[in-house]
């Protein structure tokens, strides 16, 4: 009861501009964000850049004195996101465009209603969603790809891609995750990859995120995101060790041998941590890529027992 809990948002480009404290007896509410704290500025502005009323959803926009001069070397992302103050009588004074929708509640508080834009957060990142859909789309089988940023059973954002495939083998999740871990930073590979014949579309012949959003992802079982084989017991003492550790960190039960770390949930940050307990357990020295491109109990165990066994020639050599 005496804990208390601070909300505070803000950006890169103009620091901290809003804080709100959410009391013990009060219900928390994720999307509460806050109201503008003392020098800064947040402004609720409509497309027309009109000032939005309690009740109403515009988009965010920031001031004062924290406010950057601009992107190094970006004049074009400057002049998109930096824009001369519609309220300000002093010359070259400027708001910053955010991107961030939120609506004002009647106490000025408020409310994060989500993005103008396909940028979400993965990992305290800032991630293109379109970045990704174009590194998939790239890769050889791949006709078409649409990636969505989805909350997974724990509350962790996860990163889902629907992709158009010629590529009908089970292991095309595999080959797409291989590929993608040497282009892009960890946190922007997708965990799961589900396999469609087609995208939903609008009545305007645009592809429906929301439907694809809302869509199930367990077809991606079938497709091979996983292992074909049927989930099986852990067969020896390291894939016991191995498929505990999984349930451990991934808060789930049953985990078969054959199941996908990044399917079940998994994600870079959570394979450093499981990585270091295997080798922590084990004695040995795998590193992180291991998990990423051998992401099943059986493949990882099959590694481990390979470098248990090299660890054993080498003390008895010595």
């Amino acid at each position: 009861p005496q804990t208390a809990f601070v909300v505070t948002y803000g950006t890169s480009e103009a620091g901290h501009n809003l804080s709100g404290d959410c009391r013990a007896n009060e219900q928390l509410d994720d999307s509460r964000i806050g109201r503008p704290i003392e020098e800064a500025e947040a402004h609720l502005l409509g497309p027309a850049f009109q000032r939005i009323s309690a009740g109403e959803v515009g988009e965010i926009y920031l001031g004062g004195p924290r406010l950057a001069s601009g992107y190094l070397d970006r004049p074009a992302w400057t002049a998109e996101r930096f824009l001369p103050h519609p309220y300000s009588a002093v010359p070259g004074d400027r708001l910053f465009r955010s991107g961030d929708l939120a609506q004002l509640r009647p106490d000025g508080e408020f409310l994060f209603k989500g993005r103008t834009d396909q940028q979400v957060k993965i990992l305290g990142n800032r991630v293109e969603l379109s970045e990704i859909e174009a590194a998939v789309a790239a890769c050889p089988g791949i006709r078409d790809a649409m990636v969505i940023a989805r909350a997974n059973d724990r509350g962790d954002t996860q990163l889902v891609a629907y992709v158009l495939a010629d590529d009908k083998s089970g292991s095309l999740p595999r080959k797409l995750r291989d590929r993608l871990t040497e282009q892009l930073p960890l946190f922007m590979v997708p965990q799961v990859f589900v396999r469609l014949d087609s995208f939903p579309l609008t009545v305007n012949g645009k592809v429906d995120r929301l439907a694809l959003s809302e869509r199930s992802t367990d077809e991606n079982l079938a497709d091979g995101n996983t292992i074909s084989e049927s989930a099986d017991f852990p067969r020896d003492d390291v894939e016991t060790l191995i498929t505990s550790i999984f349930e451990r960190f991934l808060t789930v039960d049953n985990v078969g041998i054959y199941d996908d770390f990044f399917a079940l949930g998994g994600h870079s940050l959570l394979a450093v941590d499981v990585i270091t307990e295997i080798n922590r357990l084990s004695g040995a020295n795998l590193g992180i890529v291991e998990v990423i491109r051998n992401p099943t109990v059986a493949k990882l165990a099959e590694l481990l027992r390979g470098a248990i066994h090299r660890s054993e020639e080498h003390t008895s050599e010595l």
